[in-house]
């Protein structure tokens, strides 16, 4: 690769590669010297991780934004740490390497940066897409999408079990482990496209107490892509914001969606409102909606009981299962307590499932939609293992010929356990542990409308089962004979169109 000057805006992208020659790259700096929030933390051990890799991240676009450079540094160069946010840079990447089609530059030696002129937001450009209009040559630039809201609007920026996420020195009450690196929340713009705000646990305002803004308005960030372990694949666009301000939305105010039904666990009481009355569980009776008109159950052998979800706005000092105990809320979600052969049907070698039906009929729309969170085990690891992976959601208007919804396979992880003997062995929590329940949104097919009845099934779609490998901990099996118990819960489950 040669060349003494590249300005991004004008010459083609660089090539993947080590860079043998001098070669500079220019542009304003949208991101801030070691902020919290610019890549993923990198487990090193069992029980931490290091956020060396974020502290030596920085990313810089064209001054007409229109592309942008992802930059990781080799050292923490005490130069790159003058990579101010809006100043102007020059650097010289000879001796690094480029990655994914010329956008992400790695390895930049110490002594690269040339040059480094102060600046303002002034000279970042609004540059304002919908998530369906986001390409390529956004990736890494600083954008703005309108119309945006939360679609779990409960909780706080990040719903994660705290005390994984804490180093020690932060707080002595929580403890922690500090392993944690990233989590992601959900949202959705007013033409119903998902996206994913990407967060920290270093972020000092994820969990302020205030909840998330219940209105819409402009979300802004780093237009990233980040493959995030702990989570599972995704596929929405994910944005990277810098200051809670990025959110620029309506504290309260309407939503751009309907509720058909919803199921939000808000009450946090331990009995489940079913058709026959309050139950301390159930078995195969339809519980009722918080919001709407619908019933929901399990299609197979299971007992349901109330769970934990993590999704409390505010943090306290552990004080056992009180409210906002790190985290936590007790009672906030539903669990399906079976032995994991249960979630297959081995006759039909298809998967079981949990059942949402509802009526669309005299209502029409243009966009139908089924939000969900979940997670698998609680906390425990001896109820982690075999619990399915991998799900799809299926949809029927006669509960009886069902169509699979064309979508890549969604992925269920284990909530983290801390380190515990089974058997002999010890298991230490998992580097593929998620830290709280995953969010998920599907499109539902819009020929629905109308229908005097619709039964939705959200069921796994392969027989992976978890494990507690540190890696690879997706290669269980169900098999017909385990006799082994699996905990699910299920967050936020609902139905919305507009």
């Amino acid at each position: 690769m040669k060349g003494l000057l590249l300005i991004l805006s004008l010459l083609p992208v660089l090539q993947d590669g080590t860079v043998l020659e001098e070669t500079f790259v220019e542009g304003i700096v949208i991101s801030a010297p070691a902020h919290p929030n610019l890549d993923q933390s990198v487990q090193t051990n069992y029980r931490t991780a290091s956020a060396t890799q974020n502290n030596r991240t920085a990313y810089i676009q064209t001054p007409d934004g229109a592309r942008g450079l992802k930059l990781v540094f080799q050292h923490l160069d005490p130069e790159a740490r003058k990579l101010e946010r809006f100043s102007h840079v020059r650097i010289n990447i000879q001796g690094a390497e480029v990655a994914e089609g010329g956008k992400v530059v790695k390895g930049i030696p110490n002594g690269a940066v040339v040059s480094v002129e102060p600046g303002s937001r002034d000279d970042v450009p609004l540059k304002i897409r919908r998530v369906r209009e986001l390409t390529e040559d956004d990736l890494y630039t600083w954008v703005s999408i309108p119309d945006c809201e939360f679609v779990f609007k409960d909780g706080s920026y990040c719903n994660i079990l705290e005390s994984y996420a804490a180093r020690p020195a932060d707080n002595r009450a929580l403890g922690g482990n500090g392993m944690m690196g990233t989590w992601q929340t959900l949202l959705t713009d007013d033409d119903g496209v998902p996206l994913y705000a990407v967060i920290n646990s270093r972020v000092p305002w994820r969990r302020s107490g205030n909840g998330v803004p219940q209105g819409k308005g402009t979300f802004s960030g780093i237009y990233v892509r980040s493959d995030i372990l702990r989570y599972g694949k995704v596929y929405a666009p994910q944005l990277r914001p810098l200051e809670e301000a990025d959110f620029d939305f309506a504290w309260e105010g309407p939503s751009s969606f309907n509720t058909l039904c919803e199921w939000n666990w808000d009450d946090n009481v331990k009995t489940i409102r079913t058709e026959e009355g309050e139950k301390d569980y159930i078995k195969r009776q339809k519980v009722l909606p918080d919001k709407g008109e619908g019933r929901l159950y399990v299609d197979f052998e299971a007992s349901t009981y109330r769970g934990r979800d993590v999704n409390n706005p505010a943090v306290e000092p552990d004080n056992g299962y009180k409210v906002g105990s790190r985290g936590q809320v007790p009672y906030g979600s539903l669990q399906v307590r079976t032995m994991a052969k249960n979630w297959w049907d081995w006759g039909s070698d298809c998967g079981n499932a949990l059942v949402v039906k509802f009526s669309l009929a005299g209502i029409t729309g243009g966009r139908l939609v089924l939000d969900f969170s979940f997670a698998a085990g609680d906390n425990y690891s001896g109820n982690t293992r075999m619990c399915p992976v991998y799900w799809g959601v299926e949809v029927s208007t006669d509960d009886r010929a069902y169509a699979r919804i064309d979508i890549p396979d969604i992925t269920c992880r284990a909530l983290p356990w801390w380190e515990r003997e089974l058997d002999g062995v010890t298991y230490y929590t998992s580097a593929e542990a998620g830290m709280g329940l995953t969010e998920h949104q599907v499109v539902l097919p819009s020929s629905l409308f109308g229908a005097k009845d619709v039964w939705v099934r959200i069921t796994p779609v392969r027989k992976n089962a978890t494990t507690l490998a540190m890696y690879g901990s997706d290669n269980g099996v169900l098999r017909p004979n385990s006799q082994l118990w699996t905990y699910l819960e299920f967050g936020t489950i609902a139905i919305r169109y507009k």
